[in-house]
């Protein structure tokens, strides 16, 4: 919670889950009830679904979605690198 304290003043902050837009709710307003952290949410439905060659389904991000801002100002922080993969 420090961190979000010390980064939302600087940066505008985006979530984007590959999660149920109900679900990702549930635990973004556990963390930042008041919405005062977050400036964007975007679930999966903002998502490309892709299915790999062992069939595995997969969430792909297309950072190109986020309005208002140019790649070049975007930063990606993601526990997988296929997520990002467009």
């Amino acid at each position: 919670m420090e961190m979000l304290k010390k980064l939302a003043p600087l940066f505008d902050i985006c979530i984007y889950t590959a999660s149920e837009k109900a679900y990702a709710n549930s635990i973004l307003d556990k963390i930042d009830p008041k919405h005062k952290y977050f400036k964007h949410r975007l679930y999966r439905d903002k998502c490309t679904r892709a299915v790999l060659e062992n069939e595995r389904t997969v969430y792909l991000k297309d950072l190109r979605c986020i309005q208002g801002y140019s790649l070049s100002q975007v930063i990606i922080v993601d526990n997988s690198l296929l997520s990002f993969a467009l």
